[in-house]
């Protein structure tokens, strides 16, 4: 299902939507001249966009949207694939062994399925806690109710 070509495809097609989700955070600083910086002063300060209030709405939304949905999204898909492919394979395979290796085989995809299941509801559960701390940390006119 993954061949060389098609890993480096997609790996290529990551990177460039990596790129472009990061294009606004190249405007987010700039140098502060030598003439203003003071000794010892930062290098860089936040721009004019970098203060905005768009600035944040966009971290915010791609915090909320690209850095946690997608991975949890690609995540639950793929594990899901490798699931249908194991249990696939399990059935054409089960006219070929006996019935203990059938037992032996149903265990083991089993296993597997807990195994990935507990994986990606982790994630979840981990990945929900750190975006919603996020989130009262970027958004703090959020409130509990």
């Amino acid at each position: 299902m993954c061949t060389e070509k098609r890993a480096c495809l997609g790996l290529g097609i990551i990177a460039l939507l990596c790129f472009i989700v990061n294009i606004p955070h190249f405007c987010t600083f700039e140098p502060v001249p030598a003439a203003e910086r003071k000794e010892g002063g930062p290098a860089f300060r936040a721009s004019s966009y970098g203060v905005s209030k768009g600035s944040m709405d966009y971290e915010f939304w791609v915090h909320c949207m690209v850095l946690v949905l997608v991975p949890w999204g690609s995540i639950f898909s793929l594990n899901m694939l490798i699931i249908q492919r194991v249990t696939k394979m399990n059935r054409q395979m089960d006219a070929k062994r006996g019935s203990s290796g059938k037992e032996k085989a149903r265990k083991s995809e089993a296993h597997l399925t807990r195994l990935l299941l507990t994986v990606t509801f982790t994630f979840l559960v981990l990945i929900a806690f750190q975006c919603i701390t996020q989130c009262f940390f970027m958004k703090p006119e959020v409130k509990l109710i």
